[in-house]
């Protein structure tokens, strides 16, 4: 027998816990081939359904990468630093991801900021943006805390002035806590360590930046909702003024251990425990505004779709934001695959891609370890978490890529589709909220005053569930504002572009009789995430033919004694019921 779930979905004006929501993103890739970076652009923020996602966020990275040094990174990981030792600025050091974001921006996303993993090298108490020579140890000199200040603002100053684009918001940390910043990890990408007291240190000199007057501050990026809730009650009271958001990742150790050290990561664990004592914690300091600002899995559709349905109903945040959508042909853990190795920002990243391209087509976990932002006790473990979790679509990415790809291919993942369809789900500009009987597993997105749109994963391999809705509390309220949106029209002088004005409250029993008399078009739609297949993109054809989205969509007027709706949703699916009044 299926468990059955019994649903009422709530009157939207009472809701206390609803969420607006900002919208989606991703941390930018680069290129050099102008083609390519069309094709991806188009594929991740294009508005158009038919050709992109639409997304609206973008996150720039400020390198801090020597140039010279491009060899020791991960293809694209070495963001060549904008200023040089002597003072100067070379602008034109980091065209490629400059590129991106312009064409980004062009798009249609509206939502820019910009990131730092590391200071400049040449601050670094290491000489390299990679890391400390020791795990745990601040990398940023702090006779540089002030410099490294000026140097943020200069840059957001130089996008402003040079390309019109306004940088919203700075986030200096990339998991300041993590131990992965470390030279003697081998650590392949940039990051640096910051102890409690000189990130502060950090946070205070950009707060009294004047440059940066009017430019929001953010904090910590940190690995896991742990790290981040330790972050917030060690956060000094005079600083929460100028912090604006709290950003935070939501990975976990075993994400990137296959036999995860219990005892040793509990701390590290995104348990049950800590996503409320987080947003616990950020109420009590005037519930500043939440992000989940990096994410990614190689482990499969269903542990994205079931991570991403889980950061919304626990954490409320206000935006969601993917790690790099854009990953190298054969690796595992983006939306898209590229051969990344024809549009490197550095020539030096090409050559290194080129020798180590025969070493990843051997041992494609390795290029998932590569992938995310994250801590680095377990980036030399994560082979065995992407080996367990996403040998499928390792396997089609490799058989894709020994084909002899053409210059300009470009692979949509499996996880493509899942975040096409959440994001289409809940847009931008809409809210939503929490459903206390599904728990982790569903929200509710009030998409206007007549439509609600209800999403559910269903994260069991093997046992379908049913969901039964009863919409009626629903369709009253939903009925009751569309007595006061006539009754608005009717009085003098007001149009229908005109600001809402509030009327008083219908009677229950007028918006009962009002309810009792609709006729509600409920649509349901299944993805079915064990079906999805990574596909070729064309671009000739558009993202349409290249879907393999196996959705079925079926339509039925109901009357107000037709509920509870029974809609059975199978295994390893993500269902939406789009109710409409």
């Amino acid at each position: 027998m299926p468990r059955v779930l019994a649903v009422c979905l709530p009157d939207p004006s009472s809701l206390q816990d609803a969420v607006h929501w900002e919208g989606w993103g991703t941390s930018l890739a680069s290129g050099n081939d102008q083609a390519l970076l069309q094709q991806l652009c188009t594929l991740l923020f294009s508005r158009d359904a038919s050709q992109g996602l639409g997304m609206n966020i973008v996150r720039y990275n400020i390198g801090g990468a020597d140039p010279a040094a491009a060899a020791e990174y991960r293809t694209g990981a070495a963001v060549p630093c904008l200023r040089r030792p002597d003072g100067s600025y070379d602008w034109g050091a980091d065209a490629a991801q400059v590129a991106v974001l312009l064409e980004a921006v062009r798009l249609g996303a509206d939502i820019v900021e910009a990131f730092v993993n590391s200071p400049p090298y040449f601050w670094t108490v290491s000489g390299s943006s990679r890391g400390h020579k020791q795990p745990l140890r601040s990398n940023l000199q702090k006779q540089h805390i002030q410099d490294f200040a000026v140097f943020c603002a200069d840059v957001l100053q130089h996008f402003d002035s040079k390309h019109g684009i306004r940088m919203q918001s700075l986030s200096p940390f990339n998991e300041p806590a993590s131990p992965a910043w470390c030279l003697q990890l081998n650590n392949k990408q940039e990051g640096c360590y910051f102890s409690k007291p000189r990130s502060h240190k950090v946070l205070r000199a950009l707060a009294q930046q004047p440059a940066l007057q009017g430019t929001q501050l953010i904090a910590f990026e940190q690995f896991c909702c742990h790290d981040t809730l330790s972050d917030l009650r060690r956060m000094p009271k005079d600083l929460w003024p100028s912090l604006h958001r709290v950003n935070t990742h939501t990975y976990t150790s075993k994400h990137f251990f296959q036999h995860p050290l219990k005892l040793l990561l509990l701390w590290q664990d995104n348990t049950r425990l800590w996503r409320p004592l987080l947003r616990r914690q950020l109420q009590r300091h005037g519930s500043k505004p939440l992000w989940v600002s990096e994410f990614g899995t190689g482990r499969g559709p269903l542990a994205l779709a079931k991570q991403i349905v889980k950061d919304l109903a626990t954490l409320r945040p206000t935006a969601w934001v993917y790690w790099q959508a854009v990953e190298g042909m054969g690796a595992n853990w983006g939306l898209l695959e590229a051969p990344l190795d024809a549009c490197c920002s550095t020539a030096a990243a090409a050559a290194a891609t080129a020798a180590g391209a025969a070493a990843q087509e051997a041992s494609l976990t390795s290029a998932a370890a590569d992938a995310p932002s994250s801590s680095g006790v377990a980036v030399a473990a994560q082979d065995g978490a992407a080996a367990a979790g996403g040998q499928g679509d390792t396997a089609a990415a490799a058989a894709a890529a020994a084909v002899s790809p053409p210059r300009h291919q470009v692979l949509v993942h499996r996880n493509f589709f899942v975040v096409q369809f959440l994001m289409q789900c809940l847009p931008a500009d809409c809210s939503y909220s929490p459903v206390k009987q599904l728990g982790q597993c569903g929200v509710l997105v009030r998409r206007s005053c007549k439509h609600a749109v209800l999403v559910f994963v269903n994260s069991s391999v093997s046992k379908p569930q049913v969901l039964a809705v009863d919409a009626r509390v629903w369709l009253q309220a939903a009925a009751a504002d569309g007595v006061q949106a006539r009754q608005q029209l009717r009085e003098p002088g007001c149009a229908e572009s005109s600001s809402t004005i509030v009327q008083p409250a219908v009677g229950a029993a007028g918006a009962a009789a009002a309810a009792a008399g609709q006729v509600v078009q409920v649509r349901v739609a299944l993805l079915d995430l064990q079906a999805l297949q990574s596909v070729q993109y064309s671009a000739a054809a558009g993202l349409r033919s290249s879907s393999s989205i196996g959705s079925t969509v079926r339509e039925q007027p109901l009357a107000g004694n037709d509920w509870p709706l029974r809609v059975e949703v199978p295994a390893a699916s993500l269902c939406r019921v789009d109710f409409l009044a």
